[in-house]
């Protein structure tokens, strides 16, 4: 890039990535570990009567690097249970992963998400956290990013066994954790018997389940 005395809003014009690494600025040196000048530096006269006095007007400017840093926080969206903190993993380091439990009253982790209403987990509970991973993280996010705890509610299959009824028309139904209006749905009846209810034992003398119960 070229740049004239005396002319305006002159700046340091152009877009650069290194995959796993952020971006410091410029130096003069190609081994400097600080930049002297910013990715998108303003250029100044006096940046320019220098570089034409001490480097005869051309000079080399080379990008310095630092491994990419990515600040995650762990949002137990809706959980009971949640030990894990905000986290940092620094590409290039070794033996990186979330850390923590995570629990929710009538519900199974299904996984990690970017996305809060995500139908699935993406990512383990306690998922190995590899360069690849640092490094697209922060190409997306910057950073800092939120994982959102993706939860699945328990599903549970009864059957009802009629134990000696004449009539029985209620079949196997699924109830799932978390849904309203769920009940026991069917007729039932037994010459010369009154029907109590159901239980969890097939022997028992008292019923603990109302006929048409609610969950």
């Amino acid at each position: 890039q070229t740049y004239y005395l005396g002319a305006p809003d002159q700046k340091f014009k152009g877009t650069i990535e290194k995959f796993g690494y952020t971006l410091l600025g410029w130096s003069g040196n190609k081994k400097a570990k600080t930049a002297g000048y910013s990715a998108n530096s303003a250029v100044k006269d006096a940046f320019i009567k220098k570089i034409h006095n001490k480097f005869s007007g051309k000079l080399s400017l080379y990008a310095v690097w630092t491994p990419a840093v990515i600040k995650i926080t762990f949002n137990g969206n809706g959980a009971d249970t949640n030990t894990f903190k905000v986290q940092k993993f620094k590409y290039g380091n070794k033996n990186q992963k979330f850390t923590g439990s995570i629990s929710r009253t009538g519900y199974d982790f299904s996984g990690w998400a970017f996305n809060k209403s995500a139908a699935a987990g993406k990512y383990k509970k306690n998922a190995n956290v590899s360069n690849n991973w640092i490094g697209n993280v922060n190409k997306l996010y910057g950073t800092s990013a939120t994982l959102y705890a993706i939860w699945k509610p328990h599903v549970i299959t009864v059957r009802y066994d009629g134990n000696g009824a004449d009539v029985n028309t209620f079949r196997a139904q699924q109830f799932t954790y978390g849904v309203s209006g769920q009940k026991a749905e069917g007729t039932i009846s037994r010459e010369g018997y009154k029907f109590l209810g159901w239980a969890l034992t097939k022997n028992s003398k008292e019923a603990k389940y109302n006929p048409n119960f609610n969950t």
